[in-house]
C-alpha cells in the first residue's frame, strides 16, 4: 500500500508557486489529486483532492527515501501556521539526523490520545466531507486544548460536560457537541484503541428559556401614543 501511495505521488507533477492566502482559498480542484509546492518554505505542499478538500503536507527525505507528513486541513490550519510548522520541522531535520516526523506520528498513535484520534478522524473522515473544514476548526479550537492529551478511551461524560460548559455560545456549543459525538462514533466504528463508549451520547443541551416582561405604566403610555401615529395598514 505504501509503495502504491508513493507511486501515485510521483505520478503527479509538482506545481510550484509562492502560495498566498487568497490563492489557497480560491484554488479549484481538478479531476485528479493536485499538489502545489510553496516556493517560500521548502517542503510545504498544498494538496487538493478532487472533492475540493485541501490539506497541508510537508515533504522531506529520510535515508534516501521520500516521506510525506500530513500537517492538517486548510480549514483549521492557515498558510502562516503551515509555514511555521514546516520551518520548525525543517530545522529539526537539519539538527537531528534521526528525526522523522511521520514515524514519530505513527509511534504516537499507539498512545491512543484524543489528539491521536482527531488526527486519524480528520484524515480519514473529515477530509471527505463538505463540512469537514468547519468540523476540524471546532475540534481544534474547543476540544484539543482541553482534552487532547487524555486517552480517548478514558474520556468521561463529565469531561464532555465540562468542555461544553466552557463554550460561550449556545449555537456553537451544539456544533461542538455534535462534532465530538461524531468523532467518538468514528472511534467505535473503527476499533480505535479500546474506545467502546461514546461519552458525548445522551447529553441534553440546555435550552434557552423564554423570558416574560411586563411593560411599565410609562412604557404602556408610550406604546399607545406610538400606535396612534402608525399607518393603520
Amino acid at each position: 500500500m505504501q509503495a502504491s501511495n508513493e507511486n501515485s505521488r510521483r505520478a503527479v507533477s509538482p506545481n510550484r508557486r509562492k502560495l498566498t492566502p487568497l490563492f489557497v482559498e480560491k484554488v479549484e480542484p481538478s479531476h485528479r489529486r493536485l499538489r502545489i509546492w510553496d516556493t517560500e518554505v521548502r517542503g510545504l505542499v498544498l494538496q487538493v483532492e478532487p472533492s475540493g478538500a485541501k490539506s497541508w503536507y510537508v515533504y522531506y527525505r529520510r535515508n534516501g527515501r521520500p516521506r510525506w507528513h500530513r500537517l492538517g486541513s486548510f480549514g483549521g490550519f492557515g498558510l502562516s501556521d503551515a509555514r511555521e510548522a514546516v520551518r520548525h520541522i525543517n530545522a529539526r531535520l537539519t539538527l537531528d539526523p534521526t528525526y522523522d516526523p511521520q514515524a514519530e506520528k505513527a509511534a504516537n498513535r499507539t498512545q491512543g490520545t484524543v489528539d491521536d484520534l482527531f488526527g486519524r478522524y480528520a484524515a480519514e473522515h473529515l477530509d471527505g466531507l463538505k463540512s469537514g473544514n468547519q468540523g476540524e476548526y471546532l475540534l481544534r479550537r474547543f476540544v484539543l486544548p482541553k482534552m487532547g492529551k487524555l486517552r480517548a478511551a478514558d474520556v468521561q461524560r463529565s469531561d464532555i460536560l465540562s468542555l461544553l460548559n466552557g463554550v460561550p455560545s449556545s449555537s456553537t456549543r451544539g456544533q461542538v457537541h455534535a462534532n465530538v459525538g461524531a468523532m467518538f462514533n468514528y472511534a467505535i466504528r473503527n476499533d480505535f484503541l479500546a474506545v467502546s463508549v461514546n461519552p458525548a451520547a445522551d447529553i441534553q443541551q440546555r435550552k434557552q428559556k423564554a423570558r416574560e416582561r411586563v411593560l411599565s405604566d410609562r412604557e404602556v403610555e408610550l406604546f399607545w401614543r406610538w400606535l396612534e401615529e402608525v399607518d393603520p395598514t
